[in-house]
């Protein structure tokens, strides 16, 4: 399994998959101009946006996803319309001072903005991975944030696998847009209201975390602790991603260092407690030490 940041180079290729899955040419496009925004500066690695090229076994696409204000998300329904959904225009992610503002506050909406792959029809179970894995580094990357809904957008021939999810949810939590080719828009709103087993992640996102006591020093500090929390707390991937800020294992000892003294976790008071299992187990508790606010 391969994650890393999105670039320039790999632009092409990933649009190149679009045309299988949504043959639409301005659909196409308005991808194109979306995956070349996030391919440049850091909006691959943002506290608010997110955008991963991943390989899952023989399995490769992007998932992308952007933080938006709930302004931006109540136009994203009222629209209904499959181009808008793919704007920059309506997926501009907030700035970080508008994120502290509404992890604090009224929160954000989640919107995950691109999620394709080249499909196998003989690969099902590859497709459903690719899914899974998706759906979880994003989750890991945005948990702990104040998120007030989630916007996705459902094709078609995807409705079977997500169905499980949509259905057991409460119906007071969950809206579904019909849009003008049969794919659909759906909003999930908090709190989380299952209403039979389903999957896990619109939970996690959706939960709101107590505010930390002790925080981490720096927004560096944090985006470097998110990047952990998404691979699992694998450095070598991490670094190899190219989403950590990290020139090699130094800087990362470093961070670890100042992290502990931070957050009070010595592991001196316990010759068997290892560092990295305590921080590991905080974050996972609250992913909101990771979070700006």
């Amino acid at each position: 399994m391969v994650s890393r940041i999105l670039k320039p180079g790999d632009v092409d290729r990933m649009v190149g998959i679009v045309p299988a899955i949504d043959p639409n040419q301005a659909v196409v496009a308005a991808i194109r101009e979306l995956l070349k925004w996030y391919s440049t500066g850091e909006r691959a690695r943002a506290f608010s946006s997110f955008s991963r090229v991943l390989r899952v076994g023989d399995t490769e696409g992007h998932v992308s996803a952007n933080l938006v204000t709930n302004f931006q998300a109540d136009r994203l329904t009222d629209e209904r319309s499959k181009l808008f959904t793919y704007s920059l225009q309506a997926l501009l992610p907030v700035d970080r001072a508008t994120l502290r503002y509404n992890n604090n506050d009224g929160g954000s909406t989640l919107v995950l903005t691109t999620l394709f792959w080249q499909a196998d029809q003989n690969n099902i179970a590859g497709s459903v991975r690719f899914l899974e894995e998706s759906i979880e580094r994003m989750v890991r990357w945005f948990e702990g944030n104040t998120i007030r809904s989630i916007i996705f957008t459902v094709r078609e021939g995807m409705l079977r696998l997500v169905l499980p999810t949509i259905e057991s949810l409460n119906r007071d939590s969950v809206r579904r847009f019909p849009l003008e080719d049969g794919d659909e828009f759906v909003r999930v709103y908090a709190p989380w209201k299952p209403q039979a087993a389903g999957t896990d992640w619109a939970r996690r996102l959706l939960t709101t975390y107590k505010r930390p006591k002790l925080a981490l020093a720096s927004d560096a500090a944090r985006l470097n602790g998110r990047a952990l929390h998404e691979f699992g707390y694998d450095v070598k991937a991490a670094l190899e991603s190219g989403i950590t800020t990290w020139s090699g294992k130094a800087s990362y000892k470093s961070w670890r260092r100042t992290v502990s003294a931070r957050l009070n976790l010595n592991p001196a008071k316990d010759k068997h407690a290892d560092v990295e299992e305590l921080y590991r187990n905080l974050f996972r508790s609250n992913p909101r030490y990771l979070t700006l606010y």
